[in-house]
């Protein structure tokens, strides 16, 4: 599904080719109708690199306002923070979580 996921980035790498379009990619494969099972792949494939960029700035902004103030102050909420935002992270590799209502 990797695989199937970086040819659709080739075919178009800035804008993608639409959000929902992995169920036709996978279909037309011999895949059954499904995401791509990694939210990376899935919003590169989807969204190119301006979806990509988008999506994980809203990830991104928190991390670079966070850190400092973990780190100047020691204070345990934003270090628990960014401790969540991180495994949000890792856990995109083996999900698509751009689906779900609430992060």
């Amino acid at each position: 599904m990797i695989k199937i996921g970086l040819q659709a980035f080739k075919r178009s790498p800035i804008l993608g080719l639409g959000f929902g379009s992995s169920f036709v990619l996978t279909a037309e494969n011999g895949i059954y109708a499904t995401y791509l099972h990694n939210n990376y792949i899935e919003v590169l494939s989807a969204g190119g690199i301006i979806g990509f960029v988008l999506h994980y700035a809203m990830y991104a902004y928190p991390l670079f306002r966070l850190i400092p103030r973990a780190f100047r102050n020691r204070d345990k909420v934003a270090t628990a923070y960014i401790s969540l935002l991180f495994f949000l992270l890792v856990f995109d590799m083996f999900t698509v979580s751009y689906y779900e209502k609430a992060p």
